[in-house]
């Protein structure tokens, strides 16, 4: 009689563990993909040193019968240590286009959205896991899109930044806006020249004559050392300020000779400290 009563629960399990079995394939109809792998700088506060946001684009199908979470906590990263991280909450919440907490896919449904990671640079991202209580699969993460640094922690956007306009160091002074990586005067009477020295920043100036925009100087300003229209001749006595004065024009900077070797000064230099000494005037 015990015999009998085993069997027969046994045999009444089967259809239970079938019944498992079929759930586990249904679920597997949740597919993901991972379109791009990029890094930003999400908010105002850097990552750790040494560490990156990294935003992972997602395609989503529910495939499935049934509705599947999408919050970013049904995401994980898995990577060249063998470990898993999970996504930031936190960071995805501050996304434009952010995988919504709490939401649900519903059931034959497609979605597109993204989840956010805070990652040592020095992992190679392998696969974004996906799993919530009834389904997990699996896709191949893309070889990530490092941004630009210029030597900081955070990403530096080339085509707005003043301090980065273009290329990392290139400053623009706050007259001008930097468009798609190009230096831009904010006023269209003006023009972007070059700096008056290496590691100046870029200048708007009235489009008057001036070497460093690539024209010619003005009658009485002809040599042009440092990309720049300074006196045509070399200062014999008294200083820059004097000389500028001449022209009724005022001085903005100096640039001393000697042997050969040149370096920005200012306009009280004199000849007296330099073989040849070239002064720089305008209005």
């Amino acid at each position: 009689m015990m015999r009998t009563t085993v069997f027969s629960i046994w045999l009444a399990l089967i259809p239970f563990a079938s019944g498992c079995g079929e759930s586990d394939a249904d679920a597997r109809s949740m597919e993901i993909s991972v379109l791009s792998a990029r890094e930003v700088t999400i908010g105002n506060v850097p990552p750790d040193i040494g560490h990156a946001h990294i935003v992972l684009r997602v395609s989503m199908v529910n495939g499935d019968d049934i509705s599947h979470e999408i919050g970013p906590s049904a995401f994980w990263i898995t990577s060249s240590d063998g470990l898993e991280r999970p996504a930031s909450t936190l960071l995805t919440a501050q996304l434009p286009d952010g995988c919504p907490s709490a939401a649900l896919l519903t059931a034959g449904a497609p979605k597109q959205c993204d989840v956010a990671f805070e990652l040592s640079l020095s992992l190679n991202l392998e696969q974004l896991r996906y799993r919530d209580s009834s389904a997990s699969t699996a896709a191949p993460v893309p070889a990530v899109e490092y941004c630009e640094r210029c030597g900081t922690n955070t990403c530096i956007d080339l085509a707005r930044s003043l301090d980065h306009c273009g290329a990392c160091d290139r400053k623009l002074s706050t007259s001008m806006h930097c468009v798609e990586g190009v230096p831009t005067c904010a006023s269209a009477d003006l023009i972007a020249c070059p700096p008056l020295h290496p590691g100046a920043d870029l200048l708007c100036e009235a489009p008057e004559p001036r070497c460093g925009c690539g024209l010619p100087c003005e009658e009485h300003l002809t040599s042009c050392p440092e990309n720049a229209c300074y006196y045509g001749e070399a200062l014999t006595s008294g200083d820059c300020n004097d000389r500028c004065a001449l022209y009724d024009l005022r001085c903005v900077n100096a640039i001393g000779y000697q042997s050969y070797e040149s370096e920005l000064t200012d306009c009280a230099a004199t000849a007296d400290s330099y073989s040849e000494v070239f002064c720089l005037c305008e209005e």
